[in-house]
């Protein structure tokens, strides 16, 4: 039998007066957000700390923006805070700043999702206040040998741009790139279309990237950026440098 209540409120249900918020930080490497605080952590997407050492950690702040703890950010992506006070108003924001002013991130990280929102305790445990942050891709530079200027509107293709991604692996055909800047010594073109400045090619296939050298001795030199699969930018464009050299007519005069 159930023991008696000796007065009605003896059985009134335990209130939680000090309830925590928790989260994990995670690798998101699809860039998976779905507009809001808390993103979608898919397939093997792993928590992470942003790698040992990078001083990331979760900030606590009240309602007017007053940072009231911060904690470390684990080796799985985790964090919690406890005791926070019952039905209040919160946000937690992930960054190297103990300070809680600036949203910074280990160098080439990049946040995909999770922006200090609103998080609105009453007396129950918070969880789910998660974060996606993902590494930045590179892009490697590319020098081709000299070789003859073909002159008047016949074009060259360009050297397949190749860069490495920590999430995605290696980058090249088939990945999204920006032209961040074009040659001043020629017409850059893909698939017999001129490229605009900040053009972003999705499925690059690199036999369609040309390039039309004006006449002469000159080196074409443009920059680009490859696009991960999160969305996310190289934010140090690579260079691709061609030089060409001018044909040249050549005799011998004897007596």
């Amino acid at each position: 039998d159930k023991p008696k209540c000796a007065t009605p409120e003896s059985c009134a249900p335990i209130v939680n007066t000090n309830p925590s918020i928790s989260g994990t930080v995670w690798d998101d490497a699809n860039g998976s957000a779905n507009g809001g605080f808390t993103g979608i952590q898919n397939g093997t997407e792993a928590g992470t700390q942003a790698g040992v050492g990078s001083g990331l950690v979760a900030v606590l702040k009240d309602s007017t923006g007053a940072v009231i703890a911060t904690t470390p950010i684990a080796a799985d992506g985790t964090y919690t805070f406890n005791t926070v006070a019952a039905n209040s108003t919160y946000s937690v924001q992930v960054t190297t700043d103990s300070t809680g002013v600036a949203n910074a991130l280990p160098a080439n990280w990049a946040y995909t999702s999770g922006t200090s929102n609103p998080v609105v305790v009453a007396t129950s445990d918070v969880t789910g206040e998660d974060f996606g942050i993902e590494q930045l891709p590179n892009s490697e530079d590319k020098t081709a040998p000299s070789q003859a200027n073909p002159g008047g509107t016949t074009t060259v293709t360009v050297p397949t741009l190749t860069g490495t991604d920590p999430e995605d692996g290696i980058l090249n055909d088939g990945e999204s790139v920006q032209i961040d800047s074009l040659p001043t010594t020629g017409t850059l073109y893909y698939n017999g279309v001129p490229v605009t400045v900040g053009q972003i090619i999705p499925g690059y296939t690199p036999a369609l990237l040309t390039v039309d050298p004006v006449d002469g001795d000159v080196t074409v030199v443009f920059t680009y950026s490859f696009i991960d699969a999160a969305g996310e930018k190289d934010p140090s464009p690579a260079t691709v440098t061609m030089p060409f050299a001018a044909l040249s007519i050549s005799g011998t005069v004897w007596n």
